[in-house]
């Protein structure tokens, strides 16, 4: 737990790979633990590393299927590769264990709306704002001119 506790803090510091090097330490001690495979993949998803990232996130993810995050991130790393489909997909199962899941309404928003898929995108968007995660809070601006943008649209 004490090398998770310090990639986590290496991570904050910005120091990614000093990170990852803590989180193999600490897998090495318990390959079992998601919140470390889970470290590992935001520090790797952080370098653009998303297909590493996406490694561990399903690692974390086999470890505890029911763990939301574990989904909501890998759908961030699909997302950023612009594979929607998966992304949406992951953000979905992140919402059927946790569905006040701010960031996956956001993120399963974000793919929709990059398919064309308003419909689901504003819904995607209005629970995200229904939410009120102070945590994402600065991204409400970007939210609400997504949905001036979608009801301009018609759909």
């Amino acid at each position: 737990m004490a090398w998770c506790n310090a990639g986590n803090v290496l991570s904050t510091l910005g120091r990614h790979e000093d990170a990852i090097k803590a989180c193999d330490k600490a897998l090495a001690l318990d390959s079992r633990d998601p919140t470390t495979w889970n470290n590992k993949a935001n520090a790797r998803h952080t370098l653009g590393r998303y297909e590493e990232a996406i490694a561990c996130y399903e690692k974390a993810i086999a470890v505890d299927p029911q763990e939301a995050r574990g989904w909501c991130n890998k759908g961030g790393s699909l997302r950023a590769l612009a594979r929607y489909l998966e992304a949406i997909q992951a953000y979905a199962k992140a919402l059927s264990i946790d569905p006040h899941s701010a960031s996956a309404c956001y993120g399963k928003g974000e793919s929709e709306y990059a398919l064309s898929q308003w419909r689901e995108a504003s819904a995607s968007y209005r629970r995200f704002i229904e939410l009120e995660s102070p945590e994402l809070a600065n991204l409400l601006p970007h939210v609400r001119q997504r949905l001036d943008e979608l009801e301009s649209k018609r759909f």
